[in-house]
């Protein structure tokens, strides 16, 4: 038979484990960034899918209040009050460029093609130089009817160019100091060559005929310059206020 020491039991040892209680360690948390001090951590324990039911208010319990909304001001409303702020009403018919100033564009052309042609055609009809002491202001009245043509050709282009390639317009103060600066030229040629040199008509073998008829061409390119020289004023005086 066994001796009554064989039955005692060995002297227990106590463990430094705790014991797993599934109160305390809560194995739905699986959240990784609770203690990083991240904005990931500190969030709620409870995840929640597609299918988790979310929490519909009860007939007892108040209604939040509706966000109050302001109505959409309508066009009537807003063309008094926000005009200011908003580009201006596109119009169809800035995109068609003025017919009037295109036939004003184009007497100036005949104009300078006249008085260039007669003034010198007289002298190969005549078979006769040029009768006066200076020949200085006849050609120079040359020079400026070849910049007008020059001019008046380029002005007639850019009406096809804006009428059947929708480009755009030229900038103004350039077309208005371009044609101020021909008629001043104009003016200046014209009015020595009345006042100075005068050449009766039928004289030097119809020289004075051809070169009176270029005076008369000339006159009519300073008088259409003038227009033009208007024209764009009050347009430009138009835009600004605009």
């Amino acid at each position: 038979m066994p001796s009554p020491t064989q039955y005692r039991q060995p002297p227990r040892v106590e463990s430094n484990k705790t014991e797993f209680t599934p109160e305390v360690h809560d194995t739905n948390n699986n959240n990784a960034y609770e203690f990083s001090g991240t904005r990931f951590g500190n969030q709620e324990n409870s995840v929640s899918n597609a299918y988790t039911a979310t929490p519909t208010l009860s007939a007892s319990s108040p209604a939040p209040p509706p966000v109050p909304t302001t109505p959409r001001p309508t066009n009537e409303t807003n063309d008094d009050n926000n005009t200011g702020g908003l580009p201006p009403a596109w119009d169809d018919r800035r995109m068609h460029p003025s017919k009037w100033r295109l036939l004003l564009r184009f007497i100036q052309f005949i104009a300078s093609i006249g008085h260039l042609g007669f003034a010198a055609g007289a002298s190969p009809y005549s078979g006769e130089p040029v009768p006066f002491d200076s020949a200085a202001c006849f050609y120079y009245l040359f020079a400026v009817a070849i910049l007008s043509i020059i001019w008046s050709c380029f002005q007639m282009s850019h009406y096809c160019m804006r009428r059947f390639s929708k480009s755009a317009k030229m900038n103004r103060p350039i077309m208005l100091g371009i044609d101020l600066l021909l008629t001043l030229l104009w003016g200046i040629g014209v009015i020595v060559e009345v006042a100075k040199y005068n050449c009766p008509p039928g004289t030097h073998n119809g020289w004075c005929n051809f070169y009176n008829v270029s005076i008369f061409w000339g006159f009519l390119a300073f008088a259409s310059f003038i227009a033009a020289v208007g024209w764009d004023t009050v347009g430009g005086c138009i835009t600004h206020k605009r």
